[in-house]
């Protein structure tokens, strides 16, 4: 239900998390949610140019993410996690602070749950967390997500290109 959002924030870093977070922020788009996405890895160079950017260097700067996360700027942080990128977790952690709604999105079928403790800090749990089938359902089962939290939802680049997965 997307009717609660007024304004979303998305990182990625991985070129495969940042085609999976394009294809969403794309739907957004459609139907008029405003978003920004974090100047950063492969997410911030093969995003639309039209799409407004946030820095998130040095949580003190003034206008940078991590301040704009603090003032009430965003209700959700959409993010796909990384095997060796924290900025999306270093941003999660901050958004979880402040009371955002998080959505990791899984963008292929391997570390479910080391995405989400990479930065050595308590595992970032999403609120939602989007997996591409059954087998990777299960398998984040086995590596401790937590069943409530997760959701079929097929892998969202593929959809970009018109497949159905």
């Amino acid at each position: 239900d997307l009717s609660n959002i007024m304004r979303a924030l998305a990182a990625a870093g991985d070129p495969g998390g940042s085609r999976s977070l394009i294809a969403v922020l794309k739907s957004l788009e459609k139907v008029g949610i405003d978003f920004s996405i974090v100047r950063h890895g492969f997410l911030g160079k093969e995003a639309p140019a039209r799409w407004p950017r946030e820095t998130h260097h040095r949580t003190e700067m003034k206008g940078s993410v991590y301040q704009k996360i603090r003032e009430g700027k965003y209700d959700i942080f959409l993010f796909s996690g990384s095997v060796d990128d924290r900025i999306p977790l270093e941003i999660g952690h901050i958004a979880r602070e402040c009371g955002l709604y998080l959505v990791s999105i899984l963008d292929s079928w391997t570390s479910y749950s080391d995405r989400l403790k990479l930065d050595g800090k308590p595992v970032l749990y999403p609120d939602l967390y989007t997996v591409i089938d059954q087998h990777s359902y299960e398998r984040a089962v086995i590596e401790g997500i937590p069943t409530d939290t997760l959701h079929l939802t097929g892998q969202p680049a593929l959809f970009d290109l018109g497949c159905r997965v």
